[in-house]
């Protein structure tokens, strides 16, 4: 389920559509991840929000308001919780200008509890300060501050880690981590 510009649909009628999708598929599928790396340009069909970049503040401000808007309506259709529904990753390296690493988070926290797990995406070596398990570790740090069980948290790309010896890091360092996939797509 992908759409390049989901942000341009209401948010209610996008959970409508994929709500109306997801019960069609095969009782096999539960894991539903609604969009993926929404501070990214890219992911907005190359249109700015409002004439800003989707990482500064107010662009994780629009952000907030349509994945609440979403999940609300999601939950509304699935009275069952007969699927579990992903907050899709942000692109790491994004916090809002003038701000600490991984501040995102922060403004993010009120809807980021309203998703059954929070997906995160965390690349680059591992003894990189900024990158790889360093990365890993704040961000899961962070969500834990806020609400967020490491059970409740899914890294849905690492793609350019030495995957054994990351993997093997996060299970010691947080054995309770929901899963760690080398990269989205690959896990679908």
């Amino acid at each position: 389920w992908y759409d390049s510009d989901i942000m341009s649909h209401p948010a209610a009628d996008y959970a409508r559509q994929l709500y109306n999708w997801a019960i069609t598929t095969p009782s096999y599928i539960t894991h539903l991840i609604p969009f993926n790396e929404l501070n990214l340009i890219v992911e907005h069909n190359g249109k700015l929000c409002d004439g800003q970049q989707w990482d500064s503040l107010h662009g994780y401000a629009e952000q907030l308001k349509w994945q609440t808007e979403f999940i609300t309506e999601f939950k509304k259709l699935d009275t069952s919780r007969t699927f579990l529904v992903h907050y899709g990753a942000l692109s790491p390296g994004h916090n809002i200008v003038g701000t600490e690493p991984e501040s995102e988070y922060d403004l993010l926290a009120p809807v980021l509890k309203s998703y059954d797990i929070v997906d995160i995406h965390v690349y680059g070596p591992l003894n990189d300060i900024w990158n790889g398990v360093k990365r890993a570790e704040r961000i899961i740090s962070k969500l834990n501050s806020i609400g967020v069980p490491t059970d409740r948290i899914a890294i849905t790309e690492t793609n350019t880690v030495n995957y054994v010896e990351f993997v093997r890091y996060l299970a010691g360092q947080f054995p309770k981590l929901l899963s760690v996939f080398w990269f989205l797509w690959d896990a679908a």
